[in-house]
Protein backbone atom coordinates (compact mmCIF):
# COMPACT_ATOMS: atom_id res chain seq x y z
CA UNK A 1 0.00 0.00 0.00
CA UNK A 2 1.28 3.47 -0.81
CA UNK A 3 2.32 5.59 2.18
CA UNK A 4 0.52 8.92 2.06
CA UNK A 5 1.78 10.14 5.44
CA UNK A 6 4.35 12.52 3.96
CA UNK A 7 2.52 13.58 0.79
CA UNK A 8 2.17 17.32 0.48
CA UNK A 9 4.67 17.91 3.27
CA UNK A 10 8.02 19.60 2.98
CA UNK A 11 10.90 17.16 3.08
CA UNK A 12 14.63 17.23 2.39
CA UNK A 13 15.28 15.28 -0.79
CA UNK A 14 18.56 13.37 -1.08
CA UNK A 15 20.14 11.51 -3.99
CA UNK A 16 23.29 9.48 -3.40
CA UNK A 17 26.27 10.82 -5.35
CA UNK A 18 24.44 13.99 -6.40
CA UNK A 19 23.32 16.02 -3.40
CA UNK A 20 20.29 17.18 -1.45
CA UNK A 21 17.66 19.90 -1.78
CA UNK A 22 15.11 21.58 0.42
CA UNK A 23 13.09 24.72 1.12
CA UNK A 24 13.60 26.86 4.20
CA UNK A 25 10.45 28.44 5.57
CA UNK A 26 10.21 30.49 8.74
CA UNK A 27 8.54 33.59 10.10
CA UNK A 28 10.86 34.35 13.00
CA UNK A 29 13.61 36.93 12.69
CA UNK A 30 15.82 35.97 15.63
CA UNK A 31 19.56 35.76 14.81
CA UNK A 32 20.89 32.21 14.52
CA UNK A 33 24.41 32.10 15.93
CA UNK A 34 27.25 30.07 14.49
CA UNK A 35 25.20 28.11 11.94
CA UNK A 36 27.52 25.50 10.45
CA UNK A 37 27.59 24.60 6.75
CA UNK A 38 29.18 21.18 6.31
CA UNK A 39 28.91 20.75 2.53
CA UNK A 40 29.25 22.99 -0.54
CA UNK A 41 25.85 24.45 -1.31
CA UNK A 42 23.83 27.12 -3.07
CA UNK A 43 20.96 29.09 -1.51
CA UNK A 44 18.42 31.20 -3.43
CA UNK A 45 16.27 33.66 -1.45
CA UNK A 46 12.62 33.46 -2.53
CA UNK A 47 10.98 35.78 0.01
CA UNK A 48 12.49 38.21 2.49
CA UNK A 49 16.11 39.08 3.21
CA UNK A 50 19.02 36.93 4.45
CA UNK A 51 22.01 38.23 6.39
CA UNK A 52 25.19 36.09 6.43
CA UNK A 53 28.01 37.16 8.76
CA UNK A 54 31.31 35.61 9.81
CA UNK A 55 34.91 36.68 10.32
CA UNK A 56 35.59 37.02 6.59
CA UNK A 57 32.38 38.36 5.06
CA UNK A 58 29.10 40.19 5.53
CA UNK A 59 26.41 39.46 2.96
CA UNK A 60 22.90 40.86 2.61
CA UNK A 61 20.78 38.91 0.14
CA UNK A 62 17.45 40.22 -1.04
CA UNK A 63 14.67 38.33 -2.77
CA UNK A 64 16.07 36.84 -5.98
CA UNK A 65 19.69 36.89 -4.79
CA UNK A 66 21.74 33.78 -4.12
CA UNK A 67 24.94 32.65 -2.43
CA UNK A 68 27.32 29.79 -3.21
CA UNK A 69 29.32 28.36 -0.28
CA UNK A 70 32.22 26.15 -1.31
CA UNK A 71 33.85 24.98 1.91
CA UNK A 72 33.04 23.96 5.46
CA UNK A 73 32.37 27.13 7.40
CA UNK A 74 29.96 28.88 9.77
CA UNK A 75 27.85 32.01 9.75
CA UNK A 76 25.70 34.07 12.04
CA UNK A 77 22.43 34.09 10.10
CA UNK A 78 19.34 36.28 10.31
CA UNK A 79 16.37 35.67 8.02
CA UNK A 80 14.05 38.67 7.77
CA UNK A 81 10.45 38.35 6.69
CA UNK A 82 9.35 39.72 3.34
CA UNK A 83 6.30 41.91 2.82
CA UNK A 84 4.14 38.77 2.81
CA UNK A 85 5.12 38.03 6.41
CA UNK A 86 7.60 35.17 6.07
CA UNK A 87 11.05 34.20 4.81
CA UNK A 88 11.71 31.36 2.38
CA UNK A 89 14.63 30.06 0.35
CA UNK A 90 15.50 27.06 -1.78
CA UNK A 91 18.82 25.32 -1.30
CA UNK A 92 20.91 22.63 -2.95
CA UNK A 93 23.74 20.84 -1.17
CA UNK A 94 26.31 19.45 -3.62
CA UNK A 95 28.03 16.08 -3.37
CA UNK A 96 31.64 16.82 -2.39
CA UNK A 97 33.02 14.33 -4.90
CA UNK A 98 31.22 16.01 -7.80
CA UNK A 99 32.54 19.42 -6.74
CA UNK A 100 36.11 18.12 -6.51
CA UNK A 101 35.82 16.43 -9.92
CA UNK A 102 34.62 19.63 -11.59
CA UNK A 103 37.15 21.86 -9.81
CA UNK A 104 39.89 20.53 -12.09
CA UNK A 105 37.90 21.61 -15.16
CA UNK A 106 36.81 25.03 -13.89
CA UNK A 107 38.25 27.91 -15.93
CA UNK A 108 37.28 30.81 -13.67
CA UNK A 109 37.51 29.28 -10.21
CA UNK A 110 37.79 31.88 -7.44
CA UNK A 111 39.91 31.54 -4.31
CA UNK A 112 36.87 32.34 -2.19
CA UNK A 113 34.79 30.18 0.14
CA UNK A 114 31.59 32.25 -0.18
CA UNK A 115 30.41 34.04 -3.33
CA UNK A 116 27.28 36.17 -3.62
CA UNK A 117 25.13 36.10 -6.76
CA UNK A 118 22.99 39.15 -7.31
CA UNK A 119 19.59 38.74 -8.96
CA UNK A 120 20.08 35.20 -10.21
CA UNK A 121 18.50 34.83 -13.67
CA UNK A 122 18.88 33.40 -17.15
CA UNK A 123 20.68 30.12 -17.72
CA UNK A 124 22.04 29.92 -14.18
CA UNK A 125 18.56 30.24 -12.68
CA UNK A 126 17.18 27.63 -15.10
CA UNK A 127 20.03 25.24 -14.27
CA UNK A 128 19.44 25.70 -10.52
CA UNK A 129 15.68 25.12 -10.91
CA UNK A 130 16.30 22.01 -12.99
CA UNK A 131 18.60 20.44 -10.40
CA UNK A 132 16.31 21.46 -7.57
CA UNK A 133 13.39 19.82 -9.34
CA UNK A 134 15.42 16.76 -10.23
CA UNK A 135 16.37 16.21 -6.60
CA UNK A 136 12.88 16.87 -5.27
CA UNK A 137 11.14 14.76 -7.93
CA UNK A 138 13.71 12.45 -9.56
CA UNK A 139 11.18 10.57 -11.73
CA UNK A 140 13.07 8.10 -13.94
CA UNK A 141 16.17 10.18 -14.70
CA UNK A 142 19.26 7.89 -14.66
CA UNK A 143 22.21 8.78 -12.41
CA UNK A 144 24.49 9.50 -15.39
CA UNK A 145 22.05 12.06 -16.81
CA UNK A 146 21.53 13.59 -13.37
CA UNK A 147 25.29 14.04 -12.90
CA UNK A 148 25.54 15.60 -16.36
CA UNK A 149 22.87 18.14 -15.45
CA UNK A 150 24.63 18.93 -12.19
CA UNK A 151 27.80 19.61 -14.16
CA UNK A 152 25.81 22.01 -16.35
CA UNK A 153 24.94 23.98 -13.20
CA UNK A 154 28.63 24.03 -12.25
CA UNK A 155 29.51 25.29 -15.74
CA UNK A 156 27.02 28.15 -15.41
CA UNK A 157 28.47 29.00 -12.01
CA UNK A 158 32.00 28.89 -13.39
CA UNK A 159 31.11 31.06 -16.39
CA UNK A 160 29.66 33.67 -14.05
CA UNK A 161 32.70 33.62 -11.76
CA UNK A 162 30.77 31.98 -8.94
CA UNK A 163 32.64 28.67 -8.65
CA UNK A 164 34.82 28.86 -5.57
CA UNK A 165 37.62 27.12 -3.77
CA UNK A 166 37.12 23.85 -1.90
CA UNK A 167 39.97 22.88 0.47
CA UNK A 168 42.03 19.81 -0.27
CA UNK A 169 42.24 18.98 3.43
CA UNK A 170 39.94 19.72 6.34
CA UNK A 171 40.66 19.86 10.05
CA UNK A 172 39.98 16.88 12.31
CA UNK A 173 36.78 18.32 13.85
CA UNK A 174 35.37 18.98 10.37
CA UNK A 175 36.33 15.45 9.27
CA UNK A 176 34.51 14.03 12.29
CA UNK A 177 31.47 16.17 11.51
CA UNK A 178 31.27 14.54 8.07
CA UNK A 179 31.37 11.09 9.67
CA UNK A 180 28.74 11.85 12.32
CA UNK A 181 26.41 13.66 9.90
CA UNK A 182 25.86 10.41 7.98
CA UNK A 183 23.82 9.14 10.96
CA UNK A 184 23.23 11.76 13.68
CA UNK A 185 20.94 9.41 15.62
CA UNK A 186 23.69 6.83 16.18
CA UNK A 187 25.28 6.49 19.61
CA UNK A 188 28.78 7.69 18.74
CA UNK A 189 31.67 6.78 21.03
CA UNK A 190 35.40 7.37 20.93
CA UNK A 191 36.21 3.84 19.80
CA UNK A 192 33.89 3.98 16.80
CA UNK A 193 34.94 7.43 15.69
CA UNK A 194 38.65 6.64 16.15
CA UNK A 195 38.28 3.54 14.00
CA UNK A 196 36.53 5.46 11.21
CA UNK A 197 39.06 8.30 11.48
CA UNK A 198 41.95 5.83 11.22
CA UNK A 199 43.66 6.55 14.54
CA UNK A 200 43.81 5.33 18.12
CA UNK A 201 41.40 6.57 20.78
CA UNK A 202 44.20 8.32 22.67
CA UNK A 203 45.40 10.09 19.52
CA UNK A 204 41.87 11.20 18.68
CA UNK A 205 41.32 12.66 22.15
CA UNK A 206 44.74 14.36 22.14
CA UNK A 207 44.24 15.91 18.71
CA UNK A 208 40.75 17.14 19.56
CA UNK A 209 42.18 18.74 22.70
CA UNK A 210 44.43 20.79 20.39
CA UNK A 211 41.23 22.26 18.90
CA UNK A 212 39.77 22.85 22.37
CA UNK A 213 36.87 20.48 21.69
CA UNK A 214 35.68 16.97 22.53
CA UNK A 215 33.84 14.11 20.84
CA UNK A 216 30.69 15.04 22.77
CA UNK A 217 30.97 18.63 21.54
CA UNK A 218 31.30 17.54 17.91
CA UNK A 219 28.43 15.02 18.06
CA UNK A 220 26.08 17.44 19.85
CA UNK A 221 26.77 20.27 17.42
CA UNK A 222 26.23 18.04 14.38
CA UNK A 223 22.91 16.95 15.86
CA UNK A 224 21.85 20.52 16.56
CA UNK A 225 22.85 21.66 13.05
CA UNK A 226 20.88 18.74 11.58
CA UNK A 227 17.91 19.61 13.80
CA UNK A 228 17.89 23.25 12.72
CA UNK A 229 17.91 22.23 9.07
CA UNK A 230 15.07 19.76 9.64
CA UNK A 231 13.01 22.33 11.54
CA UNK A 232 13.47 24.93 8.81
CA UNK A 233 13.17 22.63 5.78
CA UNK A 234 10.59 19.99 6.72
CA UNK A 235 7.14 19.76 8.27
CA UNK A 236 8.15 16.87 10.51
CA UNK A 237 7.10 17.09 14.15
CA UNK A 238 9.62 18.19 16.77
CA UNK A 239 9.23 14.75 18.36
CA UNK A 240 10.25 13.03 15.12
CA UNK A 241 13.17 15.43 14.60
CA UNK A 242 14.43 14.85 18.14
CA UNK A 243 14.40 11.09 17.52
CA UNK A 244 16.28 11.47 14.23
CA UNK A 245 18.90 13.44 16.15
CA UNK A 246 19.37 10.61 18.64
CA UNK A 247 17.24 11.92 21.52
CA UNK A 248 14.64 9.63 23.07
CA UNK A 249 13.29 12.53 25.11
CA UNK A 250 11.90 15.52 23.14
CA UNK A 251 12.22 17.65 26.28
CA UNK A 252 15.94 16.82 26.61
CA UNK A 253 16.36 17.62 22.92
CA UNK A 254 14.62 20.98 23.41
CA UNK A 255 17.00 21.81 26.27
CA UNK A 256 20.03 21.04 24.11
CA UNK A 257 18.64 23.05 21.21
CA UNK A 258 17.95 26.05 23.43
CA UNK A 259 21.45 25.82 24.90
CA UNK A 260 22.90 25.87 21.39
CA UNK A 261 20.77 28.53 19.70
CA UNK A 262 19.18 30.47 22.55
CA UNK A 263 15.53 29.60 21.92
CA UNK A 264 13.26 26.57 21.70
CA UNK A 265 12.96 24.46 18.52
CA UNK A 266 9.24 25.22 18.18
CA UNK A 267 10.02 28.94 18.20
CA UNK A 268 11.85 28.67 14.87
CA UNK A 269 8.57 27.81 13.19
CA UNK A 270 6.23 29.81 15.35
CA UNK A 271 8.21 33.03 15.38
CA UNK A 272 7.39 33.49 19.07
CA UNK A 273 10.39 33.98 21.31
CA UNK A 274 8.49 34.52 24.54
CA UNK A 275 9.95 31.25 25.85
CA UNK A 276 13.43 32.73 26.04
Amino acid sequence: MEDNSTKGKRQIAFRQGLGAAGEIFQNCQQPLRHVVIDNPCMIVVKHGIKHFDNASCHLVMNQGDAVAVWRDTWFDVTNYNGTDGYYSAEWISFDRGLVKDFAGKAKNRKSLETIEIRDISGGLKRAFDEIYGLLKDPADIPDEIARHRMEELFIWLDMGGYFGCMPEDVSLPWSLRQIVSVDPSRIWDCAGLARLAGMSESTLRRRLKEYNTTIADVVTDVRMSYALNMIQSTDFSITRISAECGYESPSRFAVRFKERFGFSPSSVRRGNFAER
